[in-house]
C-alpha cells in the first residue's frame, strides 16, 4: 500500500498543482517536484511507521526516518534526471490527466487543504525525528495521524469517468486511437477504443 501511495500520490499533485504535464523545465516545475517529493516521502514515512504501530503495536523510530530519508534522497538524486530525460524532446513519453476530484472539482479549496496536510505532514517529521516522540508517549499523535490520514484521502480521491484520447493509443496494427470511452460489462469496466 505504501508503494502505491508512493507512486500515486506525486502524479495526483502534480496534476492538483499544474496543468502541464510533469516536467522541469522551469524553476516553478522544480521548485513544485522538490515539495512533491517531500510531501511525499512524508507520507509514505508516516504511512509505515504509524502503520506498524496502528496494526503491530510496534513503534521503531529507524524506519520512520530511513523511510523518509530513502524516498526523498532517491526522488531527489535519480527521479530529477530521469524526469529530465523523460520529458526531453527526443523521448516521447506522455502521462494521462487523471479524472477530476471529488470534492475539488467544484469548489477550490486544494490549495489550503494540501497545505494543512503538508503541516500535518511536517508537524509529525519534526515530532518524530527532532524530539524523538512516539505514539505510545504521545498518544495525541494518533489525532494527527487520523487527519493526515483524512487529508491524504480527501487528496487521493477520485471520480471515474471518460479518459480524454489525443491519438496516443495505438493497436498492434499501429493505428492511432481516435475515440475512447469507458465501458461497463457486467462487474468490470474496460476501457473501448475506436481507431482512424
Amino acid at each position: 500500500m505504501a508503494n502505491f501511495i508512493a507512486a500515486y500520490l506525486p502524479y495526483r499533485l502534480w496534476h492538483l498543482f499544474s496543468d502541464e504535464a510533469p516536467n522541469l523545465h522551469s524553476r516553478r516545475n522544480i521548485l513544485l517536484y522538490l515539495v512533491i517529493c517531500l510531501v511525499s516521502a512524508f507520507t509514505v514515512a508516516w504511512f509505515l511507521a504509524f502503520g506498524l504501530y496502528s496494526f503491530f503495536g510496534l513503534w521503531i523510530e529507524e524506519i520512520y526516518t530511513y523511510v523518509f530519508f530513502n524516498n526523498f534522497g532517491f526522488s531527489v538524486i535519480f527521479g530529477m534526471p530521469l524526469l529530465i530525460i523523460l520529458t526531453s524532446d527526443s523521448v516521447s513519453i506522455r502521462c494521462q490527466k487523471p479524472s477530476r476530484h471529488i470534492i475539488f472539482g467544484k469548489i477550490n479549496i486544494k490549495k489550503p487543504v494540501c497545505a494543512v496536510y503538508a503541516l500535518l505532514m511536517i508537524t509529525v517529521f519534526i515530532l518524530v525525528f527532532f524530539f524523538h516522540m512516539n505514539p505510545h508517549d504521545a498518544p495525541w499523535l494518533h489525532i494527527l495521524s487520523v487527519l493526515s490520514l483524512s487529508g491524504l484521502l480527501c487528496r487521493i480521491r477520485t471520480v471515474s469517468g471518460a479518459i480524454q484520447c489525443d491519438g496516443g493509443y495505438r493497436n498492434a496494427s499501429g493505428e492511432r486511437a481516435a475515440a475512447c470511452s469507458w465501458v461497463n460489462a457486467g462487474d468490470s469496466r474496460y476501457l473501448r477504443m475506436r481507431y482512424r
